[in-house]
């Protein structure tokens, strides 16, 4: 599997579990695989490259998804 394959699986992963938002590729590996995300174990670099596209979304999201939900407040407007 390589960075343009795990892509996908890393915008899924952090807009399911935002706190996986903050993890470190040698953590994601492991968290990617027993997920089911993965077959395999990938490599570092391949979920490190996949990572550094994958947290470039946010910003344009309004920053972190978990800053989003944290900062919501009852009766505020979601975005």
């Amino acid at each position: 599997m390589n960075s343009a394959q795990l892509l996908p699986s890393l915008r899924d992963l952090y807009s399911r579990l935002p706190e996986m938002y903050d993890l470190e590729p040698w953590e994601l590996q492991s968290a990617l695989f027993v997920l089911g995300y993965t077959e395999d174990l990938a490599s570092e670099a391949e979920i490190a490259a996949a990572v550094e596209v994958a947290r470039t979304d946010w910003p344009r999201n309004g920053g972190r998804p978990h800053d989003r939900l944290m900062y919501q407040t009852e009766g505020s407007d979601a975005a």
